[in-house]
């Protein structure tokens, strides 16, 4: 086959899932719109697949950004078209960051 996919064992894959979130660090502005846009655009839309949107903070910089107006109808749409695809999204937000989700 020309693109051959390799299964890790899921006990690999979890501990370096996690030691990649460990690392991640609280610093700058946080572009979770866009974040949130091209997590859906890897899924491809395929039905079932599983988006992890980690995010240090407020949604402040960039499409989404939550001093925009219309920042609630981004992310309303992001949400129907997920579900309209059968695309879980999980929100991970770091310890002591100002995301305050609800």
């Amino acid at each position: 086959f020309k693109n051959k996919i390799v299964l890790l064992p899921t006990l690999k894959t979890f501990n370096t899932i996690k030691k990649t979130i460990s690392g991640l660090t609280v610093h700058g502005s946080t572009a979770l719109g866009p974040g949130y846009f091209q997590s859906l655009l890897a899924s491809k839309g395929s039905v079932g697949s599983k988006v992890i949107l980690c995010t240090d903070g407020q949604a402040n910089v960039g499409m989404g950004g939550l001093m925009d107006p219309n920042s609630t109808t981004f992310y309303t749409k992001m949400a129907d078209h997920a579900k309209k695809k059968k695309v879980m999204i999980s929100i991970l937000s770091l310890k002591g960051d100002n995301c305050n989700l609800k």
